[in-house]
């Protein structure tokens, strides 16, 4: 202590080191000039006497001397007469409970430096109210730099209620059970005089226990993932934009296409011989992009989620002749042979005849244009418990393995027809997955 008598204050000399605090103090409660009551009020008083332990020796037996000794700040009090033994054993206890206190002490210090220099956001939430007992400098910028230390969270972000915050850390505080958020939007109102910030937080909260397996606080992770959650509601928007545009795009190409069909029809009809090589190859092409517009509208309403199913009973072997139907031109043209082995019997299916046709004819149809003239097609229907399995083989060149990940992406074909020669716009296989 650096008190003396008369209320003076002793100092040290200049450049000398002061002395460090004891590791235990034994003390008489009866001294002169100071009781032991009163030396326990100015060690507990001294920042650097405060935890150091103190064990007081007294003639006074008895509970009440002994509660009273303990109430006063003693860590432990020894009633004479006593032996050395139990002096030495009391002393031992009062050492290693120190040495366990510095150590959890230095553990809790090297904790807090952690979550002050963690790169998230780390607040720790005590008791039903959730009172603020830590935040670190990341956690008090996300709120903007508020007092919220020692308050409630309802006291200390007020701008919260109404948006689902407090009653998740109720349920975490009342379940015991952890939460994980993603994405939440959140609004601050940090001046009513600035307009509301939007922001949006991955976070944990995690329930700590005591000794009892009570829930005590909740440790709030936090991350500030608004700029994340911007660009994914830009791509969203823009990729609604691109869909939209899709579904223009088609019904635009598609109102010239219905009457240069119906002319190149009228001039069969006359049997106008004339030009009949010209007028077959117009035909042709004029067909083919008619194809290629049905597939930009199929894609637009697929992925705009307008797509409406009519599902009825039917067959898979009537589903595989539709959409041979669809592709025997192709076949024809290209001379390929066809194969089809299908059971004759439990093919029954529950679905829209109409798309399924067109399922399978996107399949036939990839296999037809990249076999060359003369080539082998196969389509073989198998049942495997309560599923059927179709399969379609061809003799073509097949599909790069660097593409087989993405080959029901949109737009994507094998490098070679990336000229559209044979091909429409890479968007059958896409369509056939999404339904």
């Amino acid at each position: 202590l650096d008190g003396g008598g008369g209320g003076g204050r002793r100092g040290r000399a200049p450049g000398r080191p002061r002395t460090p605090p004891p590791d235990l103090i034994l003390s008489d409660v009866m001294m002169p000039r100071l009781d032991g009551f009163g030396l326990l009020q100015a060690l507990r008083a001294d920042e650097r006497t405060r935890t150091v332990p103190v064990i007081l020796l007294s003639a006074r037996a008895g509970e009440e001397a002994q509660e009273e000794g303990l109430h006063a700040g003693a860590d432990d009090y020894l009633v004479k007469p006593f032996s050395t033994r139990d002096l030495l054993a009391r002393v031992t206890a009062q050492l290693t409970r120190a040495r366990l206190r510095k150590l959890e002490a230095a553990h809790g210090e090297r904790l807090a430096r952690i979550f002050q220099h963690a790169p998230v956001g780390i607040a720790i939430l005590r008791g039903p109210e959730h009172v603020f007992e830590f935040a670190n400098q990341n956690y008090l910028q996300l709120v903007a730099n508020r007092a919220v230390m020692g308050k409630p969270v309802r006291e200390a972000l007020p701008d919260l209620a109404d948006q689902g915050i407090y009653e998740l850390l109720d349920g975490v505080y009342t379940t015991g059970e952890p939460y994980i958020g993603r994405s939440l939007r959140v609004v601050f109102h940090h001046d009513p005089e600035q307009t509301a910030q939007e922001v949006f937080f991955d976070f944990v909260y995690q329930p700590m226990s005591d000794a009892k397996g009570q829930v005590e606080s909740i440790i709030a992770v936090v991350f500030d993932v608004t700029e994340l959650a911007t660009a994914r509601r830009e791509a969203e928007t823009a990729n609604r934009a691109k869909d939209e545009f899709l579904a223009m795009l088609g019904h635009e190409l598609r109102n010239p296409l219905a009457p240069i069909l119906t002319a190149l029809q009228l001039m069969r009809l006359r049997g106008d011989t004339a030009a009949e090589r010209e007028r077959t190859l117009i035909e042709r092409q004029v067909t083919h992009l008619v194809r290629m517009v049905d597939d930009l509208l199929d894609v637009s309403r697929v992925t705009r989620g307008k797509v409406t199913l009519k599902r009825e009973r039917v067959t898979l072997t009537d589903v595989v002749a539709k959409a041979i139907e669809q592709i025997s031109p192709l076949i024809d043209q290209r001379q390929h042979t066809l194969e089809v082995d299908l059971p004759e019997r439990g093919t029954d299916l529950h679905g829209d005849p109409t798309r399924l046709a067109q399922v399978f004819a996107n399949l036939l149809t990839n296999a037809a244009k990249y076999t060359e003239p003369g080539g082998f097609l196969a389509v073989t229907g198998t049942r495997e418990g309560q599923e059927l399995v179709v399969s379609v083989r061809d003799t073509g060149a097949g599909i790069p393995p660097e593409i087989l990940p993405h080959v029901f992406d949109l737009f994507v074909q094998e490098h070679q027809a990336l000229d559209r020669s044979q091909g429409g716009l890479g968007l059958g296989l896409a369509i056939a997955r999404s339904w």
